[in-house]
């Protein structure tokens, strides 16, 4: 049973990682896809869409790394969430040599409560101290 509960887990994680490219892809080749024009109606959308978006990411992958954690200064961080840390910082800045995409420090903001919340939902439900 547990088996299952892994594949399930783990085929949900890489359809979300792949829609995350996906977006990604889109943004970066100035693609009009739905998603866009979905949250362009939501007001603050986008960066509502970079906190969900980016959090659930964190998630996944602290849960697909089994809540790994490493210390800093005493401090236990996700190493799921330092990796989605690090690849959001990438992709943010690399908006500034995009053509069809501007970097904005809210978007990048956001991404990083996203990464927050998900390490605090991470932490509680494997019952991780700092």
């Amino acid at each position: 049973m547990l088996k299952t509960t892994l594949s399930y887990t783990h085929l949900i994680s890489l359809l979300f990682f792949t829609f995350i490219g996906y977006i990604i892809y889109s943004a970066n080749t100035g693609r009009e896809i739905l998603f866009f024009q979905i949250i362009e109606y939501i007001p603050m959308g986008d960066k509502l869409a970079h906190i969900i978006l980016i959090g659930i990411l964190a998630y996944l992958l602290n849960i697909m790394l089994g809540a790994k954690t490493f210390k800093v200064n005493g401090r236990q961080i996700l190493l799921g969430s330092f990796i989605v840390f690090g690849l959001m910082t990438v992709e943010e800045f690399s908006q500034m040599y995009i053509p069809t995409r501007n970097f904005d420090w809210v978007d990048l903001a956001a991404n990083y409560l996203g990464i927050g919340i998900a390490g605090q939902i991470t932490k509680s439900k494997y019952q991780i101290s700092n």
